[in-house]
């Protein structure tokens, strides 16, 4: 008994960055990209020919402004969203992933000592087609001092996570 397979695939990615400097303290860029790949798989014996189909596609888009202001302390802010489809055989899945960051840092009483404060908050919603649904909401809250002497960084932080699931 011998069993042969045969293997097809095709895959493709794209991938486009915007780094636009709307003014000296203003900068904003934008980030797209997809994956694809699409395989299928034979697999012959003596008794029957299975096909294995296998398809993904995963897509996002990515924005975030920073603006500095004169004591060259930043602010930031990010956003974007993760797509994906997943298909192989009869497991068909999905999710979305939309995403928000918002961070401050800035220098306190003297360059050497920085504060970093922020949020972010990420939804994720995953799908499996005839099975169920999954759904996080997860908010994070944190705060960081950074204190630079000569060559050492002394790093004292927390991060405040809440985390709701449902499906």
């Amino acid at each position: 008994d011998v069993y042969r397979m045969t293997d097809r695939g095709l895959a493709e990615s794209v991938h486009l960055n915007l780094d636009w400097k709307i003014s000296k303290n203003d900068r904003l860029f934008i980030k797209a990209y997809q994956n694809f790949e699409n395989k299928k798989q034979r697999i012959y014996d003596s008794d029957l020919v299975e096909t294995l189909p296998f398809y993904n596609r995963y897509v996002g888009l990515v924005l975030s402004y920073s603006h500095t202001f004169r004591n060259d302390a930043l602010f930031l802010t990010e956003m974007g969203v993760d797509n994906t489809r997943f298909s192989a055989d009869s497991d068909k899945r999905g999710g979305s992933s939309p995403y928000l960051m918002i961070e401050l840092n800035t220098p306190l009483f003297t360059p050497d000592l920085k504060l970093m404060i922020g949020t972010e908050m990420d939804y994720t919603n995953v799908w499996y087609v005839k099975q169920n649904r999954e759904q996080y909401m997860q908010t994070d809250f944190y705060a960081q001092l950074d204190y630079t002497y000569g060559p050492w960084l002394l790093t004292f932080g927390d991060r405040y996570r809440m985390m709701n699931y449902w499906n």
